[in-house]
């Protein structure tokens, strides 16, 4: 597992379904393997990417490490890798 820093470049390794339901309010679309991004911020427990592609995610995306809570949110740094 990375510990991500801000100011990294990532790049999605594979396929990422958050599993958010689409009422939810920090729902998002899943992100496809091959996604560049940007640290913009980086925690204990997350990290917000801002994405190459900001039209389809004109926001940071907000990834939390996995296990941080109960539900069934996968795990976002599993998917990504820095980049250089």
């Amino acid at each position: 597992m990375h510990s991500f820093q801000k100011g990294d470049r990532i790049e999605f390794v594979k396929d990422w379904d958050p599993g958010l339901p689409p009422d939810d309010p920090f729902y998002f679309d899943p992100v496809p393997k091959g996604t560049r991004g940007v640290v913009v911020e980086a925690s204990g427990n997350h990290v917000r990417v801002k994405f190459d592609d900001s039209q389809t995610w004109p926001k940071p995306v907000l990834i939390w490490k996995d296990g941080v809570f109960d539900d069934q949110v996968q795990d976002g740094y599993s998917c990504m890798e820095l980049t250089f």
